[in-house]
């Protein structure tokens, strides 16, 4: 994951793959939980200090067509880069007044920064908040990591929704 936004061509486009995949395929049950389409998107900044253009949003804006950007930033006190804190980030002014958003993020580590930003969405008077994080990273000397992978009864499959666990 770190070497798409080093520029590596393949790891790129491997994940431009998965990320528009996965909106396409899953887009109605994407609006089946939320009641509605999303009327905006938006992803969950770098809190490393990144700078241009984020790789993720680079991907994802040449697929979500005219559905919105909703631009969220990093502020400039961040604490704990793991830990749930919606001062983390801050919301650009024409992001009021969508009902609901979707947030891409790349890399679900422990889920404080998209759990973050959707608090910070919701808090800015956003209805609803549809997470959906590309690649999920797994520590396996973490006991409750080490159940999850022990659990996994099939290998990933793109076609088994992540939001109904079913085949779309």
């Amino acid at each position: 994951m770190h070497a798409y936004k080093r520029g590596g061509a393949t790891s790129y486009q491997l994940v431009a793959s998965l990320l528009t995949y996965a909106v396409v395929a899953h887009w109605n049950c994407i609006a089946d939980r939320g009641g509605t389409h999303p009327d905006a998107w938006a992803y969950v900044p770098s809190l490393s200090g990144r700078q241009g253009l984020h790789p993720l949003a680079r991907i994802a804006s040449q697929f979500m067509g005219r559905v919105p950007h909703v631009p969220v930033h990093v502020s400039e006190t961040v604490g704990d880069k793991r830990s749930f804190n919606p001062a983390h980030f801050v919301l650009s002014p024409s992001g009021a007044g969508s009902r609901h958003v979707l947030l891409l993020e790349d890399t679900w580590v422990g889920g404080g920064r998209l759990q973050s930003a959707s608090a910070l969405l919701k808090a800015a008077g956003v209805d609803q908040v549809t997470g959906l994080s590309v690649a999920r990273w797994l520590d396996p000397g973490r006991e409750p990591t080490k159940l999850f992978i022990e659990g996994l009864k099939e290998n990933f499959d793109p076609d088994v929704c992540p939001y109904t666990g079913a085949h779309c």
